[in-house]
């Protein structure tokens, strides 16, 4: 674990301070603990027995670190055993520090810390002195001073009322006096400043940290810690933590030692720092310089060692060029000898070549006689498929024409029929009306048995009966004509057949059509091949002889 006691001495009091507040209250581990705007996690160095939840608007290398804003805590109500801040009010802008406090004490159970520096006269005149220190010695003024002019110290009483409006108990501890402090504040930036007093600024710390802060709470105060407790929580005192606030008489001479130390070193800087500048450019130049030659010197051992690889490199070279020279001449005779040989094969396959396109020329007619039979062969299958297509539509239309005349004649049969009989039973319908008038007549003039009505009777039977056997006979035409209707639709059907084999056979003779254009055409393409394989054989026989 670092050095507790060498953190700087601004850092260790406002940390050590609320840390010993809390421990009196919480005790030395298992509480949780929430740091707003702590990404520095130093809070950890002091309480690192307690759960401690940091968030800050800033992002750093902490691990677990929540981004948020104080004034809009991501926490629920009473989420925290305490919430602490250290030195972070003053850099909150004005119109949110009142939410910042008020979200603190939301999420807080038991306790709220917000330690820091708050408005007074002397606490804005340190400040401004300690800009000036910085300004003059050291050449640039402090970040965290500017934001404090910038935006103004925060209002401690009215911290202290918003917390009592949000329900709590309030109290304040102040630390850190003022002239001790801006005393101490001009020595520790002028320390890490200045390379030749950066060793003595720790000794510095660890003697502040260690002799000075636990008596360092006496007259007008740098820091207030304001405490606020919540549902019976107990709020600690400063006499718990702090020692009487009166340096020992040997610490308070060691730090005006110390002071008076820097003072005189600082008087002596002024006269040996323009000879010690002036140093440090000679030997900058002197160092400089050095660096070119040894450039230089790296750069010709760098241009030597390429010109003895490059001299080694021309000798392999030339030791390949005879060689290859060798191996040239060598080669030169077998070429030769093998030019005499590629000589005799040429004729030969000079001799090869003529035999195999005489065979070739053998082949293309063969090829022209077999083109003409198919030619023929299929000429005669269209002209064949032709004439069947028509003497097929001659003899379909015949069919239909013919069936087409039958079915008229019947029907107009059929209709002469029907009519004939309509009339015939309508006249046998009016005789037996009046037969039954008749009959009726009779019987209304009495029951002889000589009389003619039986005969009649009989005759009347015989009329019905004939009528009966005319509705057998019409009942029989009506079916003849439901036989000529469905022998009608058959023919229909065979029609649609017969149409579709018409159209089946033309697809064909389009099809074969096709297939004697492309024959047509690669037969046209293999004798083009053939006439151009011909002359290319010419001329490579005509080169060979030449060779």
């Amino acid at each position: 674990m670092s050095d507790i006691h060498a953190l700087p001495f601004d850092q260790y009091q406002r940390y050590r301070l609320v840390a010993d507040l809390l421990e009196k209250v919480l005790g030395s581990h298992g509480s949780r603990i929430l740091d707003v705007g702590g990404r520095t996690n130093l809070l950890h160095q002091f309480l690192g027995k307690h759960a401690i939840v940091i968030v800050d608007v800033e992002p750093s290398e902490v691990e677990g670190l929540i981004l948020g804003s104080g004034a809009a805590l991501p926490f629920a109500d009473d989420s925290f055993d305490a919430v602490c801040a250290f030195d972070t009010l003053e850099h909150v802008p004005v119109e949110l520090r009142d939410a910042f406090v008020s979200e603190c004490a939301r999420v807080s159970r038991n306790l709220v810390f917000l330690a820091g520096p708050y408005h007074s006269d002397e606490v804005a005149r340190s400040e401004e002195l300690l800009q000036q220190f910085l300004e003059h010695k050291i050449g640039q003024p402090h970040r965290y001073l500017a934001e404090h002019l910038e935006l103004g110290l925060p209002d401690r009483c009215r911290v202290t009322r918003l917390l009592e409006d949000a329900g709590g108990k309030v109290e304040a501890v102040g630390h850190a006096n003022l002239e001790r402090w801006l005393l101490a504040m001009c020595l520790e930036m002028y320390m890490e400043s200045d390379p030749l007093l950066q060793p003595l600024a720790k000794p510095f710390y660890r003697f502040y940290n260690r002799m000075v802060f636990p008596h360092d709470h006496a007259g007008a105060v740098y820091r207030h810690v304001v405490m606020a407790s919540f549902a019976g929580a107990t709020l600690p005192s400063a006499d718990d933590v702090l020692q009487a606030p009166v340096l020992p008489v040997e610490t308070k001479r060691m730090l005006q030692s110390m002071a008076t130390d820097c003072m005189t070193v600082d008087r002596e800087h002024q006269v040996w720092k323009p000879e010690f500048e002036r140093l440090a450019g000679i030997i900058g130049d002197l160092e400089k310089d050095l660096d070119e030659h040894k450039q230089t010197l790296q750069l010709s051992e760098s241009d030597l060692a390429a010109h003895k690889q490059s001299l080694e490199t021309c000798e392999v070279d030339l030791a390949q060029h005879k060689q290859s020279l060798e191996t040239s001449e060598a080669d030169l005779s077998l070429h030769k000898a093998t030019l005499e040989a590629v000589r005799g094969e040429l004729q030969e396959s000079k001799d090869a070549s003529a035999f195999q396109l005489h065979g070739m020329n053998i082949q293309i007619q063969e090829h022209g006689e077999q083109s003409q039979h198919l030619q023929r062969a299929l000429n005669e299958h269209i002209e064949g498929s032709q004439k069947a297509l028509t003497d097929l539509r001659s003899h379909y239309e015949g069919v239909m024409e013919s069936t087409r005349l039958e079915g008229e004649a019947v029907q107009q049969e059929l209709g002469a029929e029907l009519n004939r009989l309509q009339e015939h039973a309508a006249g046998l319908e009016a005789e037996r009306e009046r037969a039954q008038a008749c009959i009726n007549a009779l019987e209304g003039e009495g029951h002889n048995p000589n009389h003619p009505i039986q005969g009649m009777g009989v005759q009347v039977q015989r009329l019905v009966d004939e009528i009966l056997s005319l509705a057998g006979k019409c009942q029989g035409l009506d079916n003849d004509v439901q036989g000529l209707k469905e022998q009608n639709q058959k023919l229909e059907d065979e029609n649609r057949v017969l149409l579709v084999k018409v159209g089946t056979l033309e697809d064909n003779v389009s099809a074969l059509t096709s297939n004697l254009e492309q024959a047509h055409g690669k037969l046209q393409t293999a004798r083009e091949d053939l006439l151009s394989w011909t002359r290319a054989l010419g001329r490579v026989l005509g080169r060979k002889h030449q060779g």
